[in-house]
């Protein structure tokens, strides 16, 4: 006959499973809130846009997609009530050739004989581009004999000779790259449409010296933006030959100045900044760089307003999980009431 169990064993066993149900019950309690936390994080990155973050509205997974367009029910070619356009013709003055064009045989009855006098004069005007014909200027530049010593002495290279390019043509061809963006190869094509060969290390030469004469300008117009009430900053990404570097802007109501930093750490802002008067408010994000600021700084409110948007879409159970939320912003609400104060 097996022996049976006293009560006391069979209360002891009970208690030591109770006792290890309730460590794995603390364990899948623990669990679930970190699971919990992260369905809430997943959920949430799910659900950021342009509206609630910094994601720019293109990033938007429900934006919609253009699709093919709905014919329009107008009719083609000039609507009803709309006004004309009509070029008017230059004045003489500005006109380069007249050409006056006779009837040379009447179609009624084939005569050839007319009157001098014209009846009318129809005025038509044709715009044509020239054709360009570059404009070279060969210096020759003479060694000879002194007639007082017999010595060969060579006349000074005058500064316009210096270079293969003139000073109209350089700023043609740094007004193709910067203005309207064309490669250096388009440029070299373009260029050789108006008859003129150059090479594309002609144009980063070209483009070299252009920097050089402009940091002057460029100076000047860095701190005249320092000298405004009102600042704002921002960075975003650059590229060269291939490489992410750093676009740097600061701006204010009358100008503005970008720089092109390897770095977007805080030492690099302070290689944007530097030299210039930093007693202007700025108002930036919340990217930590901007902290070395000396002025006041001024957080960017649709950066808060956003953050303010994806707080509000949280549930609940996710914001009490998160109790750090109510101090961040507590914290954050703190900071900018100093910054603007």
């Amino acid at each position: 006959m097996k022996n049976q169990k006293s009560d006391r064993e069979l209360i002891e066993e009970l208690l030591a499973e109770v006792k290890d149900l309730r460590e794995e019950n603390r364990i899948l309690r623990k669990e679930n809130k970190v699971l919990r936390k992260r369905i809430a994080d997943l959920e949430e990155r799910l659900n950021t846009n342009s509206r609630n973050s910094s994601k720019s509205p293109s990033q938007d997974p429900s934006r919609k997609r253009a699709g093919k367009r709905a014919p329009s029910e107008r009719s083609q070619g000039a609507q009803e009530g709309h006004e004309g356009y009509t070029r008017s013709l230059v004045p003489p003055e500005e006109v380069t050739e007249f050409r006056d064009i006779h009837p040379l045989e009447c179609p009624h009855c084939g005569g050839v004989d007319f009157i001098l006098a014209p009846l009318c004069i129809e005025e038509r005007q044709v715009t044509e581009l020239p054709e360009i014909q570059p404009y070279v200027i060969q210096f020759n530049i003479h060694t000879q004999r002194c007639a007082g010593c017999q010595n060969a002495v060579k006349g000074d290279t005058p500064k316009e000779a210096e270079s293969a390019f003139g000073p109209r043509l350089k700023g043609f061809i740094s007004l193709l790259s910067g203005e309207l963006g064309l490669t250096k190869r388009k440029v070299v094509s373009l260029v050789g449409y108006l008859n003129v060969q150059i090479s594309v290390g002609s144009v980063c030469n070209i483009h070299h010296l252009a920097g050089k004469i402009l940091e002057g300008p460029y100076e000047a117009i860095r701190q005249h933006t320092f000298g405004q009430v009102a600042l704002h900053a921002d960075e975003t990404s650059w590229y060269r030959k291939g490489k992410r570097q750093w676009l740097w802007i600061i701006t204010g109501a009358e100008s503005g100045f970008f720089k092109i930093d390897p770095s977007r750490s805080s030492e690099a802002f302070q290689r944007i900044v530097k030299g210039g008067s930093q007693k202007a408010p700025l108002t930036v994000d919340r990217y930590p760089a901007y902290n070395s600021y000396e002025g006041p700084r001024q957080h960017c409110w649709s950066h808060l307003d956003r953050d303010f948007e994806k707080i509000a879409e949280r549930d609940l159970v996710s914001v009490y999980s998160q109790g750090s939320i109510v101090f961040g912003l507590t914290f954050t609400m703190r900071e900018l009431n100093q910054q603007t104060t």
